[in-house]
């Protein structure tokens, strides 16, 4: 008689362990798809991330720059002018007045910089379409 209930009890256990082996496999199935999908998400935020800071950080358009220069035209005749990251800097074309008098070119550098609100440690650079530096000024 002990045989027989020996013997269904491991019939027993042995259905017990395998639905307890079979549930435990569903749930580590389940942790890992979880597991997926967070890293999925994590990936796709920092995608979106640097999607968005190459978006923010992209030099202006050949349109912007003409903007930016046509918009400060009264200080000098700029061919182009940017804002790269707080530091200006003019293109000029090289037979313009400036290009032959430092003292003009000066003014219309610390023209600009009043006019841009120019923040502290940044530069404005006013050069040639050559590549000649014509004038340079800080912020006060």
């Amino acid at each position: 008689m002990q045989d027989a209930f020996d013997e269904e009890l491991r019939e027993v256990d042995e259905d017990e362990f395998a639905a307890f082996e079979a549930e435990m496999a569903q749930k580590r199935g389940e942790a890992r798809a979880r597991k997926r999908r967070i890293i999925l998400a994590v990936v796709a935020l920092i995608s979106a991330g640097v999607a968005a800071a190459a978006v923010l950080t992209a030099p202006p358009s050949e349109d912007e720059r003409m903007n930016r220069a046509s918009a400060y035209s009264h200080i000098a005749s700029f061919e182009e002018l940017h804002d790269l990251d707080g530091d200006w800097v003019g293109v000029v074309a090289s037979d313009w007045a400036g290009a032959a008098d430092p003292a003009v070119a000066l003014t219309a550098c610390e023209a600009l910089r009043a006019e841009v609100a120019l923040g502290e440690g940044r530069t404005v650079l006013i050069a040639t379409a050559d590549g000649d530096t014509l004038a340079e000024c800080g912020a006060e």
